[in-house]
């Protein structure tokens, strides 16, 4: 999770991952060059997560076609229910190797951010051994070949 997406009072892990997120568009969408292109336009987006990114560049006009996943919201885009919807560049990647008849394609590249594991602070766990668990995850390659299954 990225710092910003969800609200409360976590734990955040030394950063895991590196990404970028796409707004990703059906292959009849209009190409976008812009955020302000997308204001009005109702954009696919997950329950319970924040997108500060257009809520600070279009405020009101951020319009939000909320689902449980990003990956239904590609299935939605694949079935023309919508035109555009947020995702990040390896769940597009992951989608489109299951997928590639959709035809689904990165319209616009977002800022680039780290990601994290986040733990409540309602539990007894060793939030230092996990910091460090993540730590050499990241170190020896784990998190990759992980991911690389998804590419």
């Amino acid at each position: 999770v990225a710092r910003g997406w969800i609200d409360g009072d976590f734990h955040w892990s030394p950063p895991v991952l590196e990404h970028f997120g796409v707004v990703v568009a059906h292959p009849q969408a209009a190409p976008v060059s812009q955020l302000e292109e997308l204001a009005g336009k109702p954009l696919g987006t997950v329950y319970g997560y924040r997108y500060p990114q257009f809520e600070q560049s279009l405020g009101k006009r951020f319009v939000r076609d909320d689902a449980p996943s990003m990956l239904i919201n590609l299935r939605k885009l694949a079935a023309h229910r919508m035109d555009y919807a947020v995702t990040e560049q390896i769940t597009l990647e992951y989608h489109n190797k299951l997928h590639p008849k959709d035809g689904l394609r990165a319209a616009l590249q977002l800022s680039p951010y780290r990601t994290h594991c986040v733990f409540t602070l309602a539990h007894e766990l060793p939030l230092d051994k996990l910091d460090q668990a993540a730590r050499d995850m990241v170190r020896e390659g784990t998190v990759e070949r992980i991911l690389s299954r998804y590419r």
